[in-house]
């Protein structure tokens, strides 16, 4: 009985070692709909929330400035929020309160969204879990992470009971010997992938090889995500799904000043900085060298306020190598004394008022605001925007406005405002017209008119014709200070006459006609 009661311990202490090995391989294997998902589901403990992910932990953010199935950022605003892309259908891990879709960009790449709100990538993220831009107001409008739903933190491993006394197992009994066979290669058994550390939008790790390309680039260096690129196995793979420009332009600023930021690398000895015109691209000419432990950001000085330029940032490795990495324009600089000078106004409409100025060094785009009875200025609705002008709409008739502009650089930073300018819109815009003109009264040389009254509106012009299709003729005005109705006199008798009316405001801007009325004198 002793006996097979050793033999059951001695198989035990055997076996057990193969099946714990045997289920931590099959708790590590990802699952199919893991591996597919398109998104994560990220505990954080700082929201106490659960956030929203690319599959790798990397944070997505939603943008005010966007609206559903719509994204508003493009060209500075993409280099600093870049959209999170695929070019598949995107799957939904299990669990995900909202719909996942994907909207055309229509340059060719599809953006993922979440109940149809587009997705992006922050530039200031350098590692998973990162939600620096949690509450940015860059571009204009609020950034946000996405919480889709609460966090509870694990709770901790259960203890071993109290008391509990291990005795070692007694030794095992060899077993006969064999003939040693050869050994048999060990199974390949597929493990999960880490999570990725390397940013989304791009990575890099130089001393590689040498690079050849011509152009822009020019010999004697490696370029971005050129293979081979794992230097003595120090270096890590290109994975980034939305790899970030090997150049950046901006407009220097009235200081004369471009502040830069790039993608790092932790091997990196030195970064060298390369500047151009733009006028001349190619020919790129040392500025200034980043020790690989600074900060992966600098701010070049000397240039020419207003001039643009192109810049290049060159990782180099402990032999010399370059690698030209990822860069973007942190912020052109617009924060002069003064903002865009000399507006005015050039034109006004019922529902619309163009605006014009001069427009200032290191602004990439501009924004205007209104105000009315003196409150807060708020953004404008505008088209036609360029760096001199726009054409604010949407306004209200016969009101008076107020408008400021102000220049925004590559970061959304505004500069100081512009001069302030009043305009005041008239009644005549957006088809407005005098409704419900109708016939009252039909004497011998008399007829009685009255209509609804139109906003803004300061005073009214009756216009009269014997035909229908004109030509129509003034009779009279009726101001506002009484009832929206009049007796037209000196008809003549049995006679049939049409009429229109029109509004006019403080200014003497008539509105459209209303559709006419016809009224016939007695005998």
């Amino acid at each position: 009985m002793l006996a097979g009661t050793r033999w059951r311990v001695w198989s035990d202490a055997v076996l057990r070692p193969f099946l714990l090995a045997a289920l931590v391989l099959l708790s590590l294997a990802p699952s199919a709909a893991a591996q597919d998902a398109t998104v994560a589901m990220v505990g954080n403990v700082t929201y106490g929330s659960t956030l929203l992910t690319d599959p790798s932990g990397w944070t997505l953010y939603t943008w005010d400035g966007d609206s559903p199935g719509v994204s508003n950022c493009w060209d500075a605003c993409s280099q600093v929020w870049a959209p999170y892309l695929s070019d598949v259908d995107p799957v939904a891990p299990s669990g995900l309160p909202g719909g996942l879709s994907l909207i055309d960009r229509g340059d060719g790449t599809w953006q993922v969204t979440y109940e149809e709100w587009p997705l992006y990538y922050f530039q200031g993220d350098t590692r998973p879990g990162d939600t620096n831009g949690d509450g940015s107001a860059g571009f204009g409008a609020q950034w946000y992470v996405v919480v889709v739903g609460a966090f509870a933190a694990p709770s901790p491993p259960p203890q071993s009971p109290a008391g509990l006394n291990v005795q070692p197992m007694p030794p095992a009994q060899p077993p006969a010997p064999v003939v040693q066979q050869p050994p048999a290669p060990p199974p390949v058994v597929a493990q999960p992938a880490p999570a990725s550390t390397t940013p989304p939008f791009g990575a890099f790790a130089p001393g590689g090889q040498t690079g050849t390309q011509p152009g822009i680039y020019g010999p004697g260096y490696q370029t971005y995500g050129q293979q081979p690129y794992e230097g003595l196995g120090q270096g890590y793979p290109y994975p980034g799904p939305i790899p970030q420009s090997l150049t950046a332009t901006a407009v220097a600023s009235p200081a004369g000043t471009v502040s830069l930021y790039w993608q790092g690398s932790p091997i990196a000895a030195s970064y060298r900085i390369y500047r151009a015109t733009t006028f001349d691209p190619t020919n790129l000419t040392f500025v200034q060298s980043v020790p690989g432990s600074a900060p992966d950001t600098t701010t070049i000085s000397g240039l020419a306020p207003g001039t643009s330029y192109v810049f290049q940032v060159r990782a180099t490795d402990v032999s010399g190598v370059e690698t030209a990495v990822p860069v973007s324009v942190s912020g052109t600089g617009v924060s002069g004394p003064t903002g865009p000078a000399n507006l005015a106004v050039a034109a006004s409409t019922g529902s619309s008022v163009t605006l014009s100025w001069t427009p200032i060094p290191g602004a990439l785009n501009y924004s205007v605001r209104q105000s009315t009875g003196g409150g807060v200025f708020t953004n404008s609705l505008v088209t036609n925007l360029t760096s001199a002008g726009a054409v604010v709409t949407g306004l209200n008739p016969n009101t008076a406005y107020a408008f400021q502009v102000f220049g925004v650089d590559g970061l959304g930073n505004l500069s100081a405002p512009s001069n302030t300018v009043l305009a005041n819109t008239t009644v005549s815009g957006g088809g407005l017209s005098p409704t419900g003109l109708q016939v009252g009264s039909q004497g011998q040389t008399n007829i009685a008119l009255s209509w609804q009254a139109l906003a803004g509106a300061t005073s009214y012009v009756v216009t009269v014709s014997t035909n229908v299709a004109g030509p129509f003729g003034n009779v009279g005005a009726v101001t506002m200070t009484g009832p929206t109705s009049v007796v037209i006199n000196g008809l003549l008798p049995n006679t049939q006459y049409y009429f229109r009316v029109q509004a006019t405001d403080f200014l003497g801007n008539p509105s459209a006609p209303s559709a006419p009325v016809a009224g016939h004198t007695t005998l």
